[in-house]
């Protein structure tokens, strides 16, 4: 039995849809601007149609992409970990089983994130973030062989969000358009028989279909069935209003990251929003110099109005007129010039570049550099971009994680065996934990390795000028193990605290047993000089 109103989820489609409306032609000045092959916000698009026709300076899009790689390399690069898997309990945390297999899960969801779509996926929400500002991103299973896990960035146009009161984005209805073959290859039987009627006959027949996806106020949380699972979900064909599916998922399936966000706004705004005056005032300048470039070069001409022969206009042509009249053909006069000088141009490229962080987030040189000067760098980057890269491990890397993990943990392989390493007991229940180790999330905690690296060496520095007892108040381990944890090291190079002061107990006896035993042969040798120098006394008294 169904548990959702079809026509409830059609009004509240349409209350969303007239809440966006405002943000629509935002976003298609960007995509006029900067994307112009971009599916538009409203309408349709013929494919293989030119849309480029505002579009005269490709600064903006080449800052986007420089944008977009730039946020993949240094958050979720392919070729190194970026994350960790931890637990919420220092006890535990500390245990080399749980480090064990702290360490192998965090293996293993990087593995099949690997062989998944991930990678190819999230360069887009990338692109869709630096552009308008919100990006959104289906996090699903997969059917297919061996991959467990599937990745969909949806255009924004798809998309309508609200929040809950915490500002969290727990609300996504998207709708989008699917074949009646797409529709048939997900949910079979369960199509309409208008769509069904159309795979049979003419399979690329589109129709409209709506997934909502929102928390679900009335469940039975100790029920196990998908219809009391925390968010529901609902997939409707939107022309004829027929349920195609009711189920629902423990974690938001929906990724839906903002740049930035004012207060009273649920969509975000993005370095191309920033910029967008300066992108449109750029391209008006191009158009402008083009047309003055091009009058300039071929200039329209003056002939007599009894002139019969035609003109040839190409570089280097002769055109003929009567000798003797001052009727000769000579360029008409517009008054146009070249208004525009470069630098002019060049302020508006550099003003877009820094809108899109070309400066903060370059490829620093390190073969001039000590590693100290690329962390100080890094962290000076960091001032300005660090607000967004908090967001961002917020509302996209946290619940991308936690989704994988939540997907992963219900999913076996061709034998019946979890894909995923069974946990210890003593883990059983615990809250898990994240720590984020790319090169931006390392950089933002830069400060932090700085002052205690700057205590621990002014410490020293005074023990050494002759006030060894400053080194009393330093707790030596912790501050190392801070070191390894902020700098990303993995924790299997460290020794648990517990076997620590073993080694350390273990040789501190073997060093006073070395002591005594220095000690006693010392003793000896006294006691074997003393009797000889009695007997040598001895001797000579005869």
């Amino acid at each position: 039995m169904l548990k959702v109103d079809p026509v409830s989820i059609k009004e509240r489609l349409d209350q969303l849809a007239t809440e966006r409306y405002q943000w629509e032609s935002i976003w298609q000045d960007v995509i006029d601007y900067m994307l112009p092959n971009r599916s538009p916000v409203r309408g349709t698009i013929t494919p293989g149609e030119d849309r480029s026709v505002l579009m005269y300076d490709s600064t903006a899009y080449k800052s986007l992409l420089r944008l977009s790689a730039n946020l993949n390399d240094m958050l979720t690069n392919q070729s190194s970990q970026w994350f960790q898997l931890g637990i919420d309990d220092k006890t535990l945390s500390n245990d080399p089983s749980v480090q064990s297999w702290l360490m192998e899960t965090t293996e293993q969801i990087r593995k099949y994130l690997d062989g998944s779509n991930f990678y190819d996926q999230i360069h887009e929400l990338y692109m869709d973030l630096g552009s308008f500002g919100t990006a959104i991103m289906y996090v699903e299973d997969s059917n297919d062989s061996g991959k467990y896990l599937n990745f969909k960035t949806c255009h924004i146009r798809e998309i309508y969000l609200d929040e809950n009161k915490y500002g969290a984005v727990d609300t996504v209805f998207r709708e989008f358009i699917y074949t009646a073959r797409q529709c048939y290859q997900r949910w079979g039987d369960k199509i309409s028989d208008v769509t069904m009627d159309k795979y049979e006959n003419d399979p690329t027949f589109e129709t409209t279909i709506i997934h909502a996806c929102f928390p679900r106020d009335e469940r039975d949380p100790k029920s196990k069935d998908n219809l009391n699972m925390e968010f529901a979900s609902v997939w409707m064909e939107k022309d004829n209003m027929h349920i195609l599916d009711e189920g629902g998922y423990e974690t938001f399936p929906y990724l839906v990251p903002r740049w930035m966000k004012s207060s009273g706004e649920r969509f975000g705004r993005s370095p191309a929003l920033a910029s967008l005056a300066d992108i449109k005032t750029l391209n008006a300048m191009m158009e402008t110099t083009l047309i003055a470039g091009q009058m300039a070069a071929e200039p329209p001409l003056q002939v007599p109005d009894d002139a019969f022969m035609s003109l040839n206009v190409a570089p280097g042509g002769i055109s003929y007129y009567r000798a003797g009249t001052n009727d000769y053909i000579r360029p008409l006069e517009t008054g146009k010039r070249l208004p525009l000088t470069f630098d002019m141009a060049q302020e508006k490229r550099d003003s877009i570049a820094d809108a899109f962080f070309a400066t903060q987030l370059q490829v620093i040189d390190k073969s001039e550099m000590t590693a100290q000067e690329v962390r100080a760098r890094m962290s000076e980057n960091m001032r300005v971009i660090g607000p967004t890269v908090g967001r961002l491990q917020n509302e996209l890397l946290s619940v991308l994680i936690f989704r994988v993990l939540n997907i992963l943990n219900y999913s076996v392989d061709e034998n019946g065996q979890p894909v995923l390493p069974i946990p210890p007991e003593s883990v059983q229940g615990k809250e898990y934990s994240l720590k984020y180790v790319s090169p931006l999330a390392k950089a933002k905690r830069h400060n932090e390795l700085q002052a205690i690296n700057s205590a621990v060496g002014t410490a020293f520095q005074w023990a050494q000028a002759g006030k060894p007892e400053v080194l009393d108040n330093l707790n030596i381990d912790v501050a190392y193990r801070r070191n390894v944890d902020i700098s990303g090291a993995p924790v299997d190079i460290l020794v648990d605290e517990k076997k620590v002061q073993a080694n350390r107990k273990a040789r501190a006896e073997q060093m006073a047993q070395a002591q005594q035993l220095q000690q006693s042969q010392g003793q000896a040798e006294v006691a074997e000089t003393a009797s000889k120098a009695g007997k040598n006394l001895k001797d000579a008294r005869g």
